[in-house]
């Protein structure tokens, strides 16, 4: 299950990073933002980075590990395991360019609304799915 998890992460990650970079190949400013963090924006990036890094260590060790000793089906569940993998690929490729860029590179927009890239909509299924799925399998 491990090489499952493993190869959807790298799958989901290269899912964000390849149009990023086919956008910065351009070098075309008009078709993404750089985010810079609107929360905790008193501290420094490396900052934010460890407390991001460390924030997703926890949560995905408590959630996998509380709900698959629990029940052994969670653990070989490919719904799960592909949850978990959008989760863990949306925040490495938001941490990738944080460490790259010092900013999320951010592709799309919704006009007056949001911006945002693929990664965040992978954070949004993994995280609410996870939480959907565990509350239904209770």
């Amino acid at each position: 299950m491990v090489g499952i998890w493993s190869c959807s992460v790298i799958l989901f990650f290269l899912c964000d990073r390849i149009p990023k970079l086919l956008l910065l190949s351009k070098q075309s400013g008009e078709f993404f933002l750089f985010h810079e963090p609107f929360i905790f924006t008193h501290l420094s990036s490396q900052t934010i980075l460890i407390l991001l890094i460390l924030f997703f260590i926890c949560v995905e060790f408590i959630l996998f590990f509380q709900y698959t000793k629990k029940n052994s089906e969670y653990l070989y569940s490919p719904v799960f395991i592909l949850l978990h993998a959008l989760l863990a690929a949306g925040v490495l490729s938001n941490l990738y360019d944080r460490l790259l860029y010092g900013s999320v590179l951010d592709i799309f927009s919704v006009p007056h609304l949001v911006v945002f890239n693929l990664a965040d909509i992978f954070i949004l299924l993994g995280g609410f799915g996870i939480l959907l799925y565990t509350l239904r399998n209770q």
